[in-house]
């Protein structure tokens, strides 16, 4: 609401109702980023050979998000 107001008028004030659309969007990438020490394009080939990913992400929409959790089996 806003109001105006001045010595020589009499106050007047308007609303106006603004719906607001809230979009979260939450987005997730996991890469493969070295396979056994050979970079990212190495091969599984062993028992034991070590997978490094990485995992970006996020926040695409217009709300805020808290308490993101990210769980990942391979981990």
């Amino acid at each position: 609401t806003a109001t105006a107001d001045s010595d020589e008028t009499e106050e007047v004030s308007d609303s106006e109702d603004v719906p607001v659309c809230y979009d979260p969007v939450l987005l997730i990438d996991k890469v493969v980023t070295d396979v056994g020490g050979d970079g990212p394009d190495g091969l599984v080939d062993a028992a034991g050979d070590i997978i490094t990913y990485e995992i970006t992400v996020t926040n695409d929409g217009n709300v805020t998000l808290t308490n993101v959790t990210i769980t990942d089996p391979l981990t």
